[in-house]
């Protein structure tokens, strides 16, 4: 799933936030079933991986991607709350982590899109409310001149 495909649905909300102290793009989709991270990020942080005990394929708007892996002990700094969550390991594009229904539910989280805002729970059991800032990934254009001057 693109950045781009993420901004036209009308229940996400995407913006940046730490996962395991670094700085990640986060999208809070209510139509995944489970949350993800992006192969790319796992390899780049060095995020410790756990093979699954029965693979799967994920159906996603972009196709079906098999998964393999998941991230036993992965942290998302919300408010400065650190909040555990275990995503599956994905070959996506853009997008660093997908938070699901699994953590949502987890949380009792409820996204207010108008606010951009997404209410939730803490591990010690207060509410918190995080303002999500949708945020569009910067795209680059490249301009090539032909110089036909003779």
């Amino acid at each position: 799933m693109s950045t781009e495909t993420t901004l036209e649905e009308p229940k996400v909300m995407l913006s940046m936030f730490d996962v395991n102290s670094t700085p990640a793009t986060i999208l809070f989709y209510s139509r995944a079933s489970h949350s993800f991270i992006s192969q790319a990020f796992v390899r780049m942080h060095s995020i410790p991986l756990c093979a699954m005990k029965n693979p799967i394929l994920v159906n996603s708007p972009g196709g079906s991607m098999p998964a393999s892996y998941w991230c036993p002990s992965a942290s998302i700094s919300l408010m400065g709350v650190d909040f555990e969550v275990n995503p599956i390991v994905l070959r996506t594009a853009g997008i660093d982590v997908i938070v699901g229904m699994d953590w949502m539910k987890q949380h009792w989280a409820v996204i207010q899109c108008k606010e951009k805002v997404v209410v939730l729970n803490t591990p010690k059991g207060d509410i918190i409310s995080v303002d999500v800032v949708v945020q569009a990934q910067p795209t680059a254009t490249v301009n090539r001149l032909n110089d036909n001057a003779s």
